[in-house]
Order: C-alpha cells, then sequence, then structure tokens
C-alpha cells in the first residue's frame, strides 16, 4: 500500500483520478494528483479515528477536483 510513507489511493466520489499521498489519525490529509497538477492538504486540531481524511478533508477534495476540472473545460 506504501512506499516509503506514500500510498496510492483512488477516493470515492472521484475515482476517476489516482492520488498519491497519505492521510493521519484525526483526519488530515495530504495528496497530490500529476494528471491534475495539484496538491491538497488538510490538517486540524482534533484527534479522532479517521485514518485517511473524514467528511470535512474528503469534501474539500472533491470540491478542489471539481474546481479544477471547471478551469480546465473553460480553458480548452
Amino acid at each position: 500500500m506504501s512506499k516509503g510513507g506514500i500510498g496510492i489511493f483512488r477516493l470515492k466520489g472521484i475515482d476517476d483520478y489516482e492520488f498519491l499521498g497519505w492521510g493521519g489519525s484525526g483526519g488530515s490529509l495530504f495528496l497530490w494528483n500529476v494528471e491534475l497538477k495539484i496538491g491538497f492538504a488538510y490538517c486540524m486540531n482534533a484527534f479522532h479515528t479517521a485514518l485517511l481524511g473524514d467528511e470535512r478533508s474528503l469534501a474539500m477534495l472533491k470540491e478542489t477536483v471539481n474546481t479544477v476540472l471547471r478551469l480546465k473545460n473553460i480553458k480548452e
């Protein structure tokens, strides 16, 4: 699943894209996607049992991907 602490993920709702990165306890998340040319990180000051982001970070990542795709369509 990981090599050197970095994993490869396909996430529900945006599974057309592969992300590299990792998440931490509490819902923190850092991922990037080479195809979309984006990096995404989210960190909070709470601790709970989410191991790869949580509903907050995943919702923001999905909206980031959707915004990038809309902007790419405007340019084309």
